[in-house]
């Protein structure tokens, strides 16, 4: 399965055969990533500063994460929805063949 390294080479996780990690997404407060399971269903992964893992809910159709430089979560999936402590939004977007999105966050 495929692994997940920190900017100094450490292990921080690995998935089973079949799960996927996507490319990790870094913020102010935390970062995160996808994992990807066979049959359109993932899960957010959020890394917390003192390294405790948090796991969202199993969600079919969720494609990707940002991480904005406020600290919130924008997941794309359906529906597009904005997350903070505290906040939970839907965004409210017409449907497209293709929604990806590009983000400055953690450059």
């Amino acid at each position: 399965g495929d692994r997940l390294y920190d900017g100094t080479g450490a292990l921080l996780g690995a998935a089973p055969p079949g799960v996927v990690l996507t490319a990790p997404t870094a913020g102010p407060l935390y970062s995160a990533t996808l994992l990807q399971l066979p049959g359109g269903w993932a899960a957010a992964a959020f890394r917390m500063p003192d390294g405790t893992w948090l796991l969202g809910p199993l969600e079919f159709g969720l494609a990707q994460l940002t991480l904005t430089p406020t600290g919130g979560t924008v997941a794309i999936g359906t529906p597009v929805r904005y997350l903070t402590p505290g906040t939970f939004l839907v965004l409210n977007r017409p449907a497209t063949a293709v929604r990806w999105c590009l983000s400055g966050a953690g450059a």
